[in-house]
């Protein structure tokens, strides 16, 4: 296609005017502030290569063309308008879209972009080459010409939905212009500004006026080259054929797009929002529990795998009625056209079905969807060229962005006890604040006493901490941490589980923090051990062979990436050695306490209650070897009855004659929280009285938990066996019915089944029996500072011991008995399950804090369970400023024709009533 001598120099002038905007625009704009973020991420992992490939387009594209347009070809004449229009705008118009506009690529979207490659690559092949002689590459190429083809009508029919009322915008725009003197008068007056900016405004135009033609010369250069190839392969191999092999594609193509472009949420949602009332239906929906996955998941992700969803599209009727006054069921059929056609790119549902994805996965799978499928979402979020928004709440588990640069652990022993204290210095590896968590756990009869936060390695100079409220204490650190200030969290989230948090750790500066608890050395050790912090989850922290860790004074080898601490610190047991602190009144003992002295329980009645929530399905193993245990082992002295519990539809079921039980006919399904099996347990014991409770589950899921439903203490001890691993954080509610029934925790049935039957054995004196030892809480006529056999120096874990028997005695949902159990805290500055510690830097935090500490809900404590981001519009971020008409005039002139059409019909409708 050669262009009309009078057009040639004018394209010329515009297609190098059109480049070098590009180019000035890539290498000056693009490259510098996008391009290293985006090699780095893409070498490391982070970025998937689709999402690549066109940040390198958007420059090798111009830069190519520019090439390409100075270098003679000799082989056939190539002109420029066939290169600017057949591949260069094409493939930059996919560049764009694909860089800016989308996000993950559902696979309707992928054929259509992979489509469009095919198409303009058939396009530059047969410009070089030709048609080609070999019958293998001409039947090739007659596929990718109908491709082309395709490419070409798709693109047309979608550009006249748009061009149709848009031109005839511009042409009133221009016509209102130039009839209106005030409209005429402000162009002429803003002419100044139009000189002023010239160079930005031409590129502007240019830029614009290439959006609004590729679309026309892509389909005229598509269509000439398809006809001329079809006509080619005609006089080579007939008619027939060629019509046979085209339609064949097309229609091939067709299918596929309409099978790819199926969502999966559609039947599962439905299926999801009914009852579920009999277990051959709860049967059926686990047995397509990986289709449920699949559309669920594509629900929660709508805003980040489509541009928009298909309930809120329709903006083509509106403008076909503002323009040409069309009625409103002409407009109901073109916006029915408009989705069928943009049906790739729209999700086939509401834009609310995301939240409603979250709760139903939750319910069917018993686990947030963030935590089970974080790779999968963190693809999704990391999919858009602000890296900023690439990350999300839970997705920061395990991601490297803040740097352990050493870690140094000091136990200074007291015999069979120790203090430990930990040292770390972290580096921010990224441009922004960061804020470090550790979830973590320690032997139950440990205690937290201090933690603080520093800006050099001198802990004198640091920022000490405040022993508070739990639900004032978190209150602060979470609005401190949204002021971007500084503070550090640490609490009790289990009867052995921590919570660390520490913000900011800013790029510039190295952030210090000190840790220290008290803790029993192990007796299972002939030598004896002093127990390190057992990482259960790390957000944004990472290390590395470079990190510096010294332990006693020793430097340690490097640890694996899901251990925080190399190993145990050995020490040296003295066996039959007992403590005694006298405390508020109270006098806490602590006496050894031998493998042989646990015991089974003899006559008691125990009820052994049963998770039967989905993820319990990976614990059938452990649950059929707890009852088997339990069958034999504790049956044949006491009476125990058996809770099978049931999600929303079932029915629970009490089990009165365990050597009945079938294990094979329970469905695990749904989920189920602590306080939903304990009201199962209510309904169904009637007038049964137990000594313990035994709920039998697995990890749990802290995140679904709900801090505003209430558990009412207990009748009887709660004992929890978490198969599979200890839970690693407590809801309040659940914590503290466990705190109060003077109940416990483990992994295994066995270790819970001696521990409750030894503890009540010994007494209703006796605090707990953990990690060997026996504690043991008398009332005393007065308080003695110091006698023989007492150790001030051992009153932190003491006074650990003495909360946890308080908390069998006093109400749990009456703050002044809170007050109570706080001021001991506060008095011993240890963290207890009802206070925390809290880091403060300055004055207006404390005042904060004290604020806080005076309101009604100071031990209210929310779950922590940060959400998905939701995306930018078009992955595009919000702009604050309003562009001048100067400086988009063909927007403009459109706009304002567009609306002197949409007044006028409001003006003609108002007079007609």
């Amino acid at each position: 296609m050669k262009l009309n001598k009078v057009w040639e120099i004018p394209f010329q002038i515009y297609f190098w005017l059109f480049n070098s905007a590009l180019l000035f625009l890539g290498y000056l704009g693009l490259l510098p502030f996008l391009g290293t973020v985006f090699v780095t991420d893409a070498l490391a992992g982070e970025l998937p290569l689709d999402f690549f490939l066109p940040l390198i387009g958007l420059v090798g594209v111009p830069t190519a063309s520019a090439i390409i347009g100075r270098l003679p070809i000799y082989r056939k004449p190539i002109s420029l308008v066939q290169v600017f229009y057949g591949a260069e705008a094409p493939l930059l118009v996919l560049c764009v879209i694909r860089f800016f506009c989308l996000r993950q690529l559902n696979p309707a979207v992928s054929l259509i972009l992979m489509t469009g490659c095919l198409a303009i690559g058939s396009y530059l092949y047969r410009l070089i080459k030709g048609d080609s002689e070999n019958s293998i590459i001409a039947w090739v190429q007659l596929g990718c010409q109908a491709l082309m083809l395709v490419t070409a009508c798709y693109l047309g029919v979608l550009t006249l939905v748009y061009a149709i009322p848009f031109v005839w915008g511009f042409l009133v725009g221009i016509f209102y212009l130039f009839t209106n003197s005030s409209s005429l008068l402000a162009l002429l007056q803003s002419l100044s500004f139009i000189i002023l900016y010239a160079f930005p405004i031409l590129l502007i135009l240019v830029i614009l006026l290439a959006i609004a033609t590729t679309p026309f010369g892509l389909v005229i250069l598509y269509l000439k080259s398809w006809r001329s190839h079809l006509n080619y392969f005609v006089s080579r191999y007939g008619g027939v054929p060629a019509v046979l092999g085209t339609t064949g594609v097309i229609f091939g193509w067709i299918g596929l797009l309409l099978t790819l472009q199926q969502q999966p949420q559609t039947w599962v949602l439905t299926a999801l929002n009914q009852p579920v009332k009999t277990p051959e239906i709860r049967q059926a929906l686990i047995q397509k529990s990986p289709q449920i996955r699949d559309g669920l998941l594509n629900a929660y992700l709508s805003q980040y795998r489509y541009l928009d969803s298909s309930d809120r599209t329709t903006n083509i009727g509106y403008l076909y009625q503002s323009v040409f006054g069309l009625q409103e069921p002409t407009t109901k059929s073109l916006d029915s056209i408009y989705k069928a056609l943009f049906a790739p790119f729209l999700y086939q549902g509401k834009s609310t079905d995301s939240q409603q994805a979250n709760k139903f996965y939750a319910e069917f799978f018993d686990t947030p969807i963030l935590r089970a499928e974080k790779s999968e979402i963190s693809a999704a979020v990391g999919a858009t060229f602000n890296r900023g928004e690439a990350k999300a709440g839970l997705l920061d588990i395990n991601q490297k962005k803040v740097w352990l640069k050493e870690q140094k652990v000091t136990v200074k022993p007291h015999e069979n006890w120790g203090d430990v204290e930990i040292y770390e210095v972290y580096e921010n590896k990224t441009s922004s604040q960061q804020e470090v968590v550790y979830n973590f756990s320690l032997p139950q009869s440990a205690v937290m006493t201090g933690v603080w936060l520093g800006n050099s390695g001198d802990r004198s100079q640091a920022f000490p901490f405040s022993v508070s409220p739990r639900g004032a204490a978190q209150k602060v650190y979470t609005q401190e941490v949204n002021r971007r200030v500084d503070p550090a969290l640490l609490e009790q989230i289990g009867p052995g589980n921590y919570r660390l948090r520490a913000f900011p750790v800013v790029p510039t500066q190295p952030l210090h923090l000190w840790l220290k608890y008290q803790v029993l050395q192990e007796t299972n050790t002939k030598a004896g051990n002093f127990p390190l912090p057992q990482l259960s989850e790390k957000r944004n922290i990472f290390w590395t062979n470079d990190t510096k860790r010294t332990y006693n004074g020793k430097s340690i080898k490097n640890v694996s990436d899901d251990a925080w601490f190399a190993d145990r610190i050995g020490g040296r047991l003295i066996n039959n050695l007992s403590y005694t602190v006298n405390l508020d009144g109270y006098q806490v003992t602590a006496k050894p306490l031998s493998p042989s002295d646990y015991r089974l329980p003899q006559g008691k009645k125990l009820a052994v209650v049963l998770d039967t929530s989905y993820s319990m399905t990976k614990q059938s193993g452990e649950v059929k070897k707890t009852l088997d245990w339990v069958r034999s082992q504790v049956t044949p002295s006491n009476d125990v009855d058996l809770y099978i519990t049931a999600s929303i539809g079932g029915t629970p079921q009490r089990i009165d004659d365990l050597q009945a039980f079938d294990l094979n006919k329970v469905t695990f399904y749904g989920t189920l929280q602590p306080y939903q099996m304990l009201q199962q347990l209510t309904q169904l014991q009637g007038n049964s009285n137990y000594d313990a409770i035994v709920l039998v589950t697995d990890k749990g899921s802290y995140e679904l938990s709900d801090e505003k439903n209430t558990i009412p203490k207990p009748s009887a001890p709660l004992w929890m066996v978490h198969l599979g691993g200890i839970q690693p954080a407590y809801d309040d509610p659940t914590f503290d019915a466990i705190q109060a029934s003077g109940g416990g925790v483990g992994t295994e049935i066995s270790e819970v089944i001696q521990r409750m039957a030894t503890q009540t054995a010994l007494g209703s004196n006796v605090a707990s029996v953990s990690d060997g030892y026996i504690w043991e809480v008398k009332r005393e006529s007065g308080v003695r500072s110091q006698e023989s056999g007492v150790r001030d120096d051992f009153t932190p874990l003491a006074a650990r011991q003495l909360i946890t028997y308080l908390a069998t005695q006093r109400n749990l949902k009456d703050v002044k008995s809170l007050d109570e159990i706080h001021s001991l805290a506060k008095r011993s500055q240890i963290v207890t399950p009802y206070s925390s510690m809290i880091v403060l830097v300055n004055e207006q935090q404390k005042q904060a804090l004290k604020q806080a500490e005076n309101q009604s809900d100071r031990f209210n404590r929310q779950v922590e369970d940060k959400q998905l981001p939701q995306p930018t519009s078009l992955g595009i971020p919000n702009v604050t400023a309003t562009p001048e008409p100067e400086e988009w005039m063909l927007i403009g002139i459109s706009i304002l024709g567009l609306g002197a059409i949409a007044y006028r019909r409001q003006l003609k409708l108002a007079n007609s009533k």
